[in-house]
């Protein structure tokens, strides 16, 4: 195989591969205007790169002369396609820029047209390159020369801004690495592709291409590797939460709400794309702060607006990180739990009720062995006015060791996990009086059940 065949063969796979990545993004997100535009510019890239390769090996100058009209066109409509795309990626927002790039966009297109109908373009045989070109410069040659310069610089902005403005490590590597690789590289093969042939005869068009796939599939594999088009996070939302009847919600690192399954949709009034999750829901009848969704969460209960009123919710968070430890997404996953706290409100009702008119002094427990309600008998029994700090004087009037010799710190854990674990547990208690008696008493330990993981344990004593 003669050495122009094998460059042509190395050219037009390379221009299939343009073609195989842009077609893997957009087939990758639906909907969205960035993968369209990756797709589009890779095209550019394909087309450059596939007619450059039939030249190469045409089989006459006609053919050769055709192949490379194509080529030559693509190889310059192809940048500010690109920087379009890198806009769009990049969430450039000046409309002046943006402006500029679609008048590039249309001079480019038209100056490639007029160079390829008004230069003398020379063609002939290499031993070694196969079919190549040389053209004498003309006025447009010269005025499509500084337009693509301008694009060049327009790109470099983008990506300096892209630096700039970034607030993820992970983005900031990316746009960094684009902008040395395309700052480095870039320019001097596109001019060179440009100027060479006038002088030399001979076009770096394939090192060119080649050099410029490189930079291609590296960012390509970062796009998908950081998730920069959100590709792993609409292909699980759809696929996985849309239709499932429970609650669930994605959020953005900033905790803007970026996926609602049907569900949401369907009955909470509030559920809408774009809005904070702090507007959705209330904590503790508050307004909750950005903070709160921070770190994971594995339970929290929550007031949310619905279709059908106000509801409360059981709320569990999920933050997913990188490994920058920077927020990569967030999953709310809801579940009604109305009926519950109904339920819950009216057992502790009931208990306060019953505490507050019992003639037996009382105090209740949780599972921290914190005390955390009691009635006005048990603050008598030590003397005691002020309702606001009866644990800790409660505590300093309970002697260091029980009557069994055991600290009596340990009898009240042990006792209270006894409570806890079987329903029930009477014990032998003794207290100092403010005379400073020991006052002996039996106590009787009773679990109640809020619901279902959560338990009290309240405590009759009965002075002997």
């Amino acid at each position: 195989m003669h050495w122009s065949q094998i460059i042509s063969v190395i050219v037009i796979a390379t221009s299939i591969m343009y073609i195989g990545t842009g077609a893997l993004i957009f087939q990758a997100i639906k909907g969205s205007k960035i993968r369209s535009s990756f797709l589009l510019f890779s095209s550019f890239l394909s087309l450059w790169s596939l007619f450059y390769g039939l030249m190469v090996a045409s089989p006459d100058a006609i053919a050769a002369r055709f192949f490379w009209a194509i080529s030559f066109f693509s190889s310059l409509v192809f940048l500010p396609f690109w920087v379009y795309f890198l806009a769009l990626l990049s969430s450039y927002s000046k409309r002046k820029i943006k402006k500029l790039i679609y008048i590039l966009q249309f001079t480019t297109i038209i100056l490639s047209i007029l160079c390829i109908a008004t230069m003398k373009v020379h063609f002939s045989i290499h031993p070694f390159y196969g079919y190549q070109f040389n053209y004498i410069p003309n006025f447009i040659f010269f005025i499509t020369f500084i337009n693509l310069c301008i694009t060049l610089l327009l790109m470099l902005t983008i990506l300096r801004n892209w630096i700039k403005t970034s607030k993820l490590i992970r983005h900031k590597k990316m746009a960094l690495s684009l902008s040395l690789q395309i700052g480095i590289l870039a320019p001097p093969m596109l001019i060179l592709n440009l100027i060479r042939p006038i002088y030399s005869g001979v076009s770096l068009a394939a090192i060119g291409l080649i050099v410029i796939f490189i930079i291609h599939i590296n960012f390509y594999r970062k796009m998908i590797h950081n998730n920069i088009l959100d590709i792993t996070l609409q292909n699980v939302s759809n696929g996985m939460f849309t239709l499932l009847n429970v609650p669930i919600l994605i959020l953005n690192e900033v905790n803007q709400i970026v996926f609602a399954n049907n569900y949401c949709l369907a009955n909470f009034q509030n559920a809408k794309i774009g809005h904070n999750i702090a507007e959705f829901l209330l904590i503790d009848n508050e307004k909750p702060s950005q903070s709160i969704f921070e770190n994971t969460i594995n339970k929290e209960n929550v007031l949310i607006s619905t279709n059908h009123g106000e509801k409360n919710m059981s709320m569990q968070l999920t933050v997913v990180r990188d490994k920058f430890e920077e927020v990569i997404t967030k999953i709310i996953i809801l579940s009604d739990v109305t009926e519950l706290i109904t339920e819950r409100v009216l057992i502790e009702e009931s208990i306060k009720h019953f505490v507050e008119n019992s003639p037996l002094p009382i105090t209740i427990w949780d599972r921290k062995y914190n005390m955390i309600d009691w009635n006005k008998e048990a603050m008598e029994l030590i003397n005691h006015k002020d309702r606001s700090n009866f644990p800790e004087t409660f505590s300093s009037y309970t002697p260091q060791f029980q009557q069994n010799g055991k600290p009596t710190i340990e009898v009240i854990t042990t006792e209270l996990d006894k409570a806890f674990t079987e329903g029930s547990n009477t014990i032998s208690w003794c207290h100092n009086a403010p005379s400073g008696e020991q006052i002996q008493m039996e106590v009787n330990m009773l679990r109640l059940k809020l619901n279902e993981d959560e338990y009290q344990v309240m405590c009759f004593s009965r002075v002997l």
